[in-house]
């Protein structure tokens, strides 16, 4: 509480923002803090309570995004068009970005060598999770 009300203070005193440099300084004492002040058994427990609590913030999320999805629009001809049309566009340029970039990274004198059916599961993996939704 002290670090983030002194950043904040001191921040604001020389002109700069105070939110980022609580934001900052909450990232150190995270990142550094965590590991001076915490026995391995208490950072494993910590790791597991936020991965937990990430897995039930993801799923109320798309709780909320299904109750909100109106499943008779989207059998609409020119819904289920622009949807397909969507898809393939996404899968055209998931798989140009994935294998023009590995094809680019074998360019180099030391190959990445990352096998073909690892590229083919990086292309249909994509993204998941509730980043694409935020973007």
């Amino acid at each position: 509480m002290t670090l983030a009300f002194a950043s904040f203070l001191v921040a604001e005193q020389v002109g700069g923002s105070g939110v980022l440099a609580v934001v900052v300084g909450g990232l150190l004492i995270g990142n550094f803090g965590g590991y001076r002040a915490m026995s391995q058994a208490s950072q494993s427990v910590l790791v597991e309570f936020w991965e937990v609590i990430a897995f039930l913030v993801n799923s109320a999320l798309f709780l909320l995004i299904g109750l909100q999805f109106d499943v008779s629009k989207l059998f609409e001809a020119d819904t289920a068009l622009v949807a397909a049309v969507a898809v393939l566009a996404l899968f055209v340029a998931r798989s140009a970005a994935v294998y023009g970039l590995f094809w680019l990274n074998r360019q180099r004198p030391e190959p990445a060598g990352v096998p073909r059916p690892w590229q083919h599961a990086i292309v249909w993996g994509g993204l998941r999770g509730s980043i694409p939704i935020a973007l």
